[in-house]
């Protein structure tokens, strides 16, 4: 039980201290590691594990985080992670989380979305977006 909480963390671990870079950051000039600074910021709200909310509530430690987790973030429609509840706007919304369309939430979640639930304030600072972004596509990947 203790190695399966691990792994997801080991997994994070290999993915800085490989050689390397993953290739969209060269495409982007973005630094991932830079962006898990960023990520400091919503990793109180956030969790980065594949588990659901009800898997959550079983007694993990991520089961008090507000927001819903980013795991897969990419490859799902924004507003669908199982369990969780959106605001009518996200929950109704009707695209992926892409390079764009994130940059402006993260920007001003307030203004991309004017009922998000969302208490956070936004990024000013475009390259750590951009960072952000690139740290995110590096951890939440689905195999």
């Amino acid at each position: 039980m203790q190695v399966a909480r691990l792994i997801p963390r080991l997994l994070v671990v290999l993915i800085f201290f490989a050689p390397g870079v993953p290739v969209f950051a060269e495409k982007l000039d973005c630094k991932p590691q830079k962006g898990r600074q960023v990520f400091a910021r919503c990793r109180k709200c956030h969790s980065l594990t594949a588990q659901s909310p009800e898997e959550l509530s079983k007694g993990d430690q991520d089961r008090q985080k507000e927001g819903p987790t980013l795991f897969g973030m990419f490859q799902r429609p924004a507003g669908k992670v199982q369990g969780f509840v959106y605001s009518d706007s996200m929950r109704l919304a009707e695209f992926y989380w892409e390079q764009e369309n994130l940059d402006a939430f993260l920007r001003s979640p307030l203004t991309f979305m004017t009922d998000t639930t969302m208490a956070f304030r936004g990024i000013r600072n475009d390259k750590q977006r951009l960072n952000l972004y690139c740290y995110l596509q590096s951890v939440t990947q689905v195999e």
